[in-house]
């Protein structure tokens, strides 16, 4: 299956966001933007790495100028409908959009702004294109708090970081698919930061791609801690009840395939039974 090619270009984008200094996201960003920097210098001759922020206005301080180019968000989820908590939330196919109107590359990564990479990490993509893969999900490894007995889990330290040891997550946070693609997405209004975000994009990569690659125990990218606020059902449902009803709306040639994941989003005993006997 071999396919490999001597130049291929490639096209990142992420969404750093200004937060709190209580936020996570307020550690994580400077490390995820400072690791796409060293991954793209570390890259080698074969791979054309140019790097994308989509942002509204007020975060365009967190974007330096060794990024390619800045994509200014205008339309959130809070156009679409009142949430108990404002949240200014992008939606997804916006920043696929973006990219897409903004740059030429055969290939486009779109990962969360708190996913450091490794420093081979667009070789290792580059080595898995040329293995005939046009679509891939990579999973990252959680480097636990806990190790962050002497501070080292800060930007000056990134290369501390990349020798740390990760944990197996089953959460899907880069994607990787072929420009070529993008169009026949069905991503709904779905907003990033909550699920189903991440098993939508990775059934439209598969769908659509015509060899797809998901890769669940590689050391390729890494988060700091396993905080998911998405999970405080109190404060942030009316969020995830939003992407789950977008998910639910999509083509059902798309939608949950999985019957873990429809399980995972039917509330209540009895819906999940319905779903069991649907299934038989």
């Amino acid at each position: 299956m071999n396919n490999k090619k001597d130049y291929t270009k490639i096209a990142h984008i992420i969404n750093p966001v200004v937060v709190e200094k209580s936020s996570d996201l307020f550690y994580a960003q400077p490390i995820t933007i400072k690791s796409m920097f060293e991954a793209r210098m570390f890259s080698h001759n074969g791979v054309d790495v140019k790097l994308f922020a989509a942002v509204y206005p007020e975060d365009e301080i967190l974007v330096n100028k060794d990024f390619d180019k800045i994509i200014f968000l205008s339309k959130s989820v809070l156009d679409l409908k009142e949430f108990n908590i404002k949240r200014k939330l992008p939606l997804i196919k916006d920043i696929l959009e973006g990219l897409y109107n903004n740059s030429d590359a055969e290939y486009f990564i779109y990962t969360n702004s708190d996913i450091g990479l490794q420093p081979y990490f667009y070789n290792y993509i580059k080595e898995l294109i040329d293995l005939g893969y046009d679509g891939l999900c990579i999973n990252r490894k959680t480097i636990p708090k806990s190790v962050d007995r002497i501070g080292m889990l800060k930007v000056e330290n990134l290369s501390l970081i990349y020798t740390l040891d990760g944990n197996k997550h089953h959460g899907i946070d880069c994607f990787i698919f072929k420009r070529s693609i993008l169009k026949k997405f069905n991503l709904g209004d779905m907003c990033i930061g909550f699920p189903p975000i991440g098993t939508a994009l990775k059934e439209n990569i598969e769908k659509y791609s015509t060899s797809f690659y998901w890769e669940k125990n590689a050391n390729a990218t890494f988060h700091l801690g396993s905080d998911r606020s998405w999970k405080k059902p109190k404060i942030f449902s009316d969020y995830l009840n939003h992407n789950k009803q977008e998910w639910q709306k999509i083509d059902s040639n798309i939608g949950m395939t999985s019957l873990i994941d429809k399980l995972r989003f039917e509330k209540g005993f009895l819906g999940k039974i319905k779903i069991l006997l649907k299934n038989l």
